[in-house]
C-alpha cells in the first residue's frame, strides 16, 4: 500500500484521538479557502518568496502576468515554496548576502519556475500520490521533471536537496508544500552529473574518452522551440487537440559504480588528483579491454572513440535516448489484474500484478542493440535489465527465471541523478550484450509499445498526459511524413472501455503516408512481425510496407482494413473462448490462417479494473493482432514499416499501438505459443 509520510500519519492519529482541541496547524494539511497566492501573502514566513513570485512573469511577452497573479486565478497547481530561512540561506551561499532583491533575474526565474507544477485539468498532487522514488508525471514551469523520494524520516525530499517540512496545504486552486531549500535542479548534462558523483569515476571518465559524452549534450531542439506552432489541430470530426509547443531532447544512462567494476572484473580503483580527475585511467582501460574484447571483438583496439572498439561498444550499450526517471522506465496501465487507481495521468505505483516490460534501442547506429527493462510485482518492485522468465499460462506469474538480469537500483545514495537533459541509474552488476543475453532475448516474443521507440514523449512529459497533436518531424523515429499526415496521441480517459496496450495510442489522419523505425532484433533469424489494433468503423485502411531501406520498402500483403467487424466475417473468423483448450486452439488456428490473432490476454480493457482481457473483445469493435509479414531479419540491420492510406477519406483514423517481433521458436516451436 501507499506509504504515508510521518507528518500525515501523525495528523491522522490526532484526528482519530478526537479529544484535543488545540492541534498544531503545522502538523497536517489545512483547507485554507484561499487561493495559493492569498495563502502566500497571509503567511509572513513566505514573504521573501512572495517577492520572487511577484517579480517573475509567466512568459516573455510584455503583457505576461506575474506568477503570483497566475496563482491567484483558477487552476490546479502543486507548489513547493521555500520559507524565508531557506531563501536567505540560498542567497547567502549564492551571492554573499541574505538580501533576496540582489538575485539576478535568471536565478529568480529558475527558482520560481522550479517551484510550481501546473496540473492542468487534473487535481494537484497530494503527498500520498507523490512518487516514492522517481519523478512527478508533469514537469514544473521550467519544463523539468522534479525527482521525489521518501526519506529516512518518513517525509519527502525533492531533487536530493529540498525536504518538505509542511505538506498538502490545500488552497482553492491547488496545494502548497513548504520546503527547507529552494528547488534548484542540476544544470549539468547527463555525462557531467555522472562524472560529478564520487562513486562513478570510471564510467564518467569512459564517457569522455569514448566521445559518448560529446554525443549526449543536446537538451532541446532550439529551432523547433523558437518557431511558431499552432496551438491546436482539428482531429478528424472529433475536436481540437492541443499541439505540443516544445521539443526537449535527452538521454538516460545505466552506470556501474566503481566498486562493481572492482568486485566483478578486478578493475583498479580510480586514483584522483586534487581536482577529482582520474590519474590511472590507462591502467583502468588496460584491465577493462580484455573483458570487453571477449564480448565485442578486437577491432580498432587502440581507438576508444571508434564505434568498432570493444570498450566503446560496451559504453554505448549503457546509453539510450529519452529522459527516463526511475519510475518512468516502465509503464503501468492496463496489464492483467492491475488497477491504475484514481488518476490515469498518475497511475498508482504499489499494487502491481504481473511482470511489466518495455524494450528500448541503445545509442550507436552501427551496432543496433536492444535493452529489455522488466519490473516485477513482488518484493520492492525491483527493475531489471534483460531479465527473461517463463510464465504460468494460467495467471502469468513467473514459473522460472531463465536469466535474472542486472538490477537497476532506485538511488545513488544522496547523489542527485537528475541532469538538465536526463537521468542516470546505477546497476548492481556489469551490463553487457553478450551471446547469452542476445540468444535469450532472441528466443522470446518481443512485444513493444510504439512509445518505446519515441523517446520524445517521455522527454517532454507528454506520455499518459491526455490528448496531444504533434507537428510532422517531431519524432525522430516517425519520419518521411507527407504534408497531409496529421499525428495525434491519445491517453485512455479514466474508466474508458478502450483496448489499448499500456493505455495509449497514436492516430493518423489525412491522406497520410509515413515510416516507423523498428527496434533491432537480438539475433539473426526468421521473425513474424505483428501489429495490434482496436478496430472500429471510424478507422482507416492502409497499405503496409516493410524492409531495411526506408526509401525502398516493399509491400507486405494486401491493404489492411481496420474498419472490419468480427461478427460473421469469414475473413476474420473470431470465436469466443469456450474454456475447452482444444476447441479454443482450433479457433485460434482458423483465425491465424486468415492472418489474424486475438489480442493478448496479458492486457485488459482500459477501464481500470484489470478484469476484462483484450482477448475477449470481438464483435463489431474487435481487438486483434494482424500478422504483417514473416521475414529473415539480421541483428546488424535496422528495419522499418511504412503506412500509406488506401482511402480518400481524410476523416478516417489510422491506429497504431503496439507491435510484436516473434522468433520461429515461439510462433512455430515444439510448444504452442501462449495466449498471453
Amino acid at each position: 500500500m501507499k506509504k504515508y509520510p510521518l507528518y500525515i500519519l501523525s495528523a491522522l492519529l490526532l484526528i482519530v484521538a478526537g479529544c484535543k482541541e488545540d492541534i498544531d496547524d503545522g502538523d497536517f494539511a489545512i483547507a485554507t479557502g484561499l487561493t495559493i497566492a492569498e495563502y502566500v501573502s497571509e503567511n509572513p514566513e513566505l514573504s521573501d518568496f512572495e517577492y520572487l513570485l511577484r517579480r517573475v512573469s509567466l512568459g516573455s511577452k510584455a503583457e505576461a502576468s506575474s506568477v503570483y497573479n497566475v496563482l491567484s486565478a483558477r487552476g490546479n497547481y502543486t507548489c513547493f515554496f521555500p520559507d524565508n530561512k531557506a531563501v536567505r540561506a540560498f542567497c547567502k551561499e549564492r551571492i554573499g548576502t541574505e538580501d533576496v532583491t540582489q538575485l539576478d533575474n535568471e536565478t529568480v526565474q529558475l527558482l520560481v519556475y522550479n517551484s510550481v507544477i501546473d496540473n492542468g485539468d487534473a487535481q494537484g498532487y497530494e503527498s500520498p500520490d507523490f512518487p516514492e522514488n522517481g519523478a512527478f508525471g508533469l514537469p514544473c514551469l521550467s519544463d523539468r521533471l522534479l525527482n521525489c523520494k521518501l526519506n529516512k524520516e518518513g517525509g519527502y525530499t525533492l531533487n536530493s536537496s529540498s525536504n518538505i517540512t509542511k505538506a498538502d496545504i490545500e488552497s482553492t486552486n491547488g496545494f502548497v508544500n513548504i520546503v527547507d531549500a529552494p528547488i534548484a535542479p542540476s544544470m549539468l548534462m547527463v555525462p557531467d552529473i555522472i562524472l560529478q558523483a564520487s562513486n562513478l569515476k570510471i564510467m564518467g571518465t569512459l564517457l569522455i574518452h569514448t566521445a559518448w559524452a560529446d554525443s549526449m549534450q543536446a537538451f532541446q531542439d532550439a529551432e523547433f522551440n523558437a518557431a511558431e506552432h499552432p496551438e491546436t489541430r482539428l482531429f478528424t470530426n472529433v475536436g481540437n487537440f492541443k499541439v505540443e509547443q516544445h521539443r526537449y531532447l535527452g538521454y538516460t544512462a545505466f552506470v556501474e559504480p566503481d566498486s562493481i567494476f572492482q568486485c566483478k572484473w578486478g578493475i583498479p580503483a580510480p586514483q584522483l588528483d586534487a581536482d577529482g580527475n582520474v590519474t590511472n585511467f590507462s591502467d583502468i582501460v588496460a584491465a577493462l579491454k580484455p573483458h570487453c574484447e571477449a564480448i565485442y571483438g578486437t577491432a580498432d583496439a587502440d581507438s576508444l572513440k571508434s564505434p568498432d572498439n570493444a570498450v566503446n561498444r560496451f559504453v554505448a550499450y549503457h546509453l539510450m535516448k529519452g529522459r527516463y526517471a526511475y519510475n518512468k522506465l516502465l509503464h503501468h496501465f492496463s496489464e492483467y489484474g492491475y488497477q491504475y487507481g484514481s488518476y490515469v495521468t498518475n497511475p498508482q505505483e504499489d499494487l502491481y500484478t504481473v511482470d511489466v516490460w518495455d524494450y528500448y534501442p541503445t545509442l550507436g547506429d552501427k551496432y543496433p542493440s536492444l535493452l529489455k527493462l522488466v519490473q516485477v510485482p513482488t518484493g520492492e518492485h525491483e527493475i531489471y535489465i534483460n531479465r527473461v522468465s517463463t510464465y504460468n499460462t494460467g495467471n502469468y506469474q513467473v514459473s522460472q527465471v531463465r536469466n535474472p538480469g542486472v538490477q537497476v537500483l532506485k538511488t545513488n545514495g544522496d547523489n542527485d541523478n537528475n541532469a538538465l537533459n536526463g537521468f542516470y541509474h546505477i546497476l548492481d552488476d556489469i551490463l553487457v550484450y553478450d551471446d547469452n543475453v542476445r540468444n535469450l532475448l532472441g528466443s522470446e516474443r518481443i512485444r513493444f509499445d510504439l512509445c518505446d521507440m519515441l523517446p520524445e514523449l517521455t522527454s517532454n512529459a507528454a506520455r499518459t498526459q491526455g490528448y496531444k497533436g504533434f507537428e510532422r518531424g517531431y519524432f525522430e523515429n516517425i519520419f518521411n511524413e507527407t504534408e497531409s499526415t496529421n499525428i495525434f496521441y491519445l491517453t485512455a480517459p479514466k474508466g474508458a472501455n478502450w483496448r489499448d496496450y499500456q493505455g495509449d495510442e497514436f492516430l493518423f489522419s489525412g491522406t497520410y503516408d509515413f515510416c516507423v523505425k523498428l527496434p533491432p532484433v537480438p539475433v539473426d533469424g526468421t521473425y513474424e512481425l505483428r501489429m495490434g489494433v482496436a478496430m472500429n468503423p471510424s478507422r482507416s485502411m492502409a497499405q503496409i510496407y516493410f524492409g531495411d531501406n526506408p526509401e525502398n520498402l516493399q509491400p507486405a500483403g494486401l491493404p489492411y482494413d481496420l474498419r472490419q467487424s468480427a461478427s460473421n466475417n469469414p475473413a476474420m473468423p473470431w470465436r469466443e473462448d469456450t474454456g475447452d483448450e482444444n476447441v479454443d486452439r482450433e479457433n485460434d488456428q482458423a483465425l491465424r490462417i486468415q492472418g489474424y490473432m486475438k489480442a493478448p490476454k496479458y492486457f485488459c480493457s482500459n477501464d481500470g479494473t484489470g478484469k476484462t482481457p483484450a482477448r475477449s473483445f470481438g464483435g463489431d469493435w474487435p481487438c486483434m493482432r494482424r500478422i504483417i509479414t514473416t521475414a529473415n531479419m539480421a541483428s546488424n540491420k535496422t528495419y522499418y514499416l511504412r503506412f500509406k492510406t488506401a482511402l480518400e477519406n481524410t476523416d478516417s483514423q489510422f491506429f497504431l499501438d503496439y507491435f510484436e517481433i516473434v522468433p520461429t521458436i515461439v510462433y512455430n516451436g515444439t510448444e504452442a505459443e501462449d495466449i498471453w
